[in-house]
């Protein structure tokens, strides 16, 4: 958290760093690569916490309405743009030429924004956080911990301590057992499934003022030209409109995602998206002709996002895994999915203004590219991702490693047997297992 809130106030800072006025530019990647870093540590605990401190019935519902706080950073964002240009004016990132166009406080405190989250939680972070694992969670069985509670020395024993690089390949080895998927499907599954993912979802934010340049256009005869003011130039505005379609996504994932199970909602997530890509894609010439069209398709299409694998892919991974590499492995698959993120966004910005790639105009064909990579999303969801409702993937309690594990065990049943353990060396004459 430290890394965040640092890596955001110092991108407000951002100056040149040679003579190239551009370079204020190198300047800004560097102070949000660290920002990124401390954003990748947050991360992967606040699902793990999220997901370990919840019930059997309602972890879905829990770590998913954690992660809903995205739609409603997406949304604040343009509006935090929005209050700060029109207190200070736009600006512009640097000078051009010999015209000063503004000192750009507008982005800087936009920028710097973004660590007032964190800084709000100081006071809460600071305080000890108690372990949130398995040995927390014994609902059904609070009578019989009650009854042990009296004897401090008896303790559970902790997860073994591991090294980043084990964790994955503990992860790795898993075995798959009963007809599960083994740690290579897992990774598969949660890393793939998110990569996928990512391609589509930062891709199509890349290049969203291409697209709604055409349904706010003021030249188009479109329904929409009845909002007022200079929609059409208004980039922030554009993007709030997006983000209000978009957020009650968030909120049907976090009601129906322990109802028909995280696979379920992340297969028809997947499936939503490649039709609506593919719809997009292929009548994208018509759809220009009808703004209001296209707004709805492509709204939903950021719709089913977050009711689907925009949800489900920070859920999955925190379920999928046992305790000792658990956030680990949330960590590895959420930077995969950076880098889909990453190739997706270095692919599209090329092929959206190269009209010779394709006899489709450049917009349409990124969306049948779209519309591809979810439906490889879909395939790898059904053959490698588990629906983990009702248990988790746990390692048996006090083992050293993880080697073998993976199975899924209902909760309660280990807890009563780690009790009735404890109570046979509670037996008279036996000394417990400190």
């Amino acid at each position: 958290m430290a890394l965040t809130i640092f890596g955001a106030l110092v991108s407000a800072c951002a100056v040149p760093i040679t003579s190239d006025p551009a370079s204020i530019f190198t300047f800004l990647g560097i102070s949000r690569f660290v920002m990124g870093v401390g954003v990748g540590g947050v991360y992967p605990l606040t699902a793990t916490i999220a997901a370990e401190s919840s019930s059997d019935g309602n972890r879905g519902r829990m770590t998913s309405l954690v992660f809903s706080m995205q739609g409603v950073a997406y949304l604040t964002a343009p509006c935090i743009a929005m209050m700060f240009i029109a207190i200070c004016g736009p600006g512009s990132v640097m000078k051009i030429g010999d015209d000063p166009t503004g000192d750009g406080w507008a982005w800087r405190l936009t920028l710097a924004f973004g660590a007032v989250p964190g800084i709000l939680l100081i006071p809460f972070r600071a305080s000890e956080t108690k372990d949130a694992g398995p040995s927390t969670r014994a609902e059904g069985t609070s009578q019989e911990l009650g009854e042990l509670s009296v004897l401090p020395d008896v303790t559970l024993p902790s997860p073994p301590k591991l090294s980043w690089k084990e964790g994955i390949m503990e992860a790795w080895n898993l075995k798959a057992e009963e007809g599960g998927v083994s740690g290579k499907g897992k990774m598969l599954g949660t890393a793939g499934g998110w990569f996928l993912f990512d391609f589509t979802f930062y891709g199509n934010n890349l290049f969203q003022a291409s697209v709604l340049r055409y349904v706010f256009d003021s030249n188009n005869d479109s329904s929409l030209q009845s909002v007022t003011g200079d929609l059409d130039q208004d980039l922030c505005k554009q993007m709030a409109i997006i983000a209000l379609i978009a957020l009650p996504g968030y909120y049907f994932a976090v009601a129906l995602t322990d109802y028909f199970g995280r696979r379920a909602v992340q297969l028809q997530g997947f499936f939503m998206m490649t039709i609506i890509y593919a719809c997009l894609g292929i009548f994208y010439e018509e759809l220009l002709e009808s703004p209001t069209w296209l707004l709805t398709l492509y709204g939903l299409s950021f719709f089913f996002s977050n009711f689907g694998p925009n949800s489900t892919t920070f859920i999955v991974a925190a379920e999928s895994y046992p305790q000792e590499v658990r956030s680990t492995m949330h960590g590895f698959s959420a930077s995969t999915g950076m880098i889909g993120a990453a190739l997706g966004s270095a692919l599209f910005t090329p092929l959206i203004s190269c009209y010779s790639c394709s006899a489709m105009d450049p917009v349409a064909f990124m969306m049948i590219i779209c519309s591809c990579v979810a439906a490889a999303g879909f395939l790898v969801t059904y053959f490698f991702v588990m629906d983990c409702r009702g248990a988790m993937v746990e390692s048996p309690r006090g083992k050293g490693n993880v080697k073998g594990y993976g199975t899924l065990v209902d909760e309660e049943v280990s807890d009563k047997k780690i009790i009735a353990d404890m109570e046979q060396q509670l037996q008279p004459g036996r000394q417990p297992k400190v």
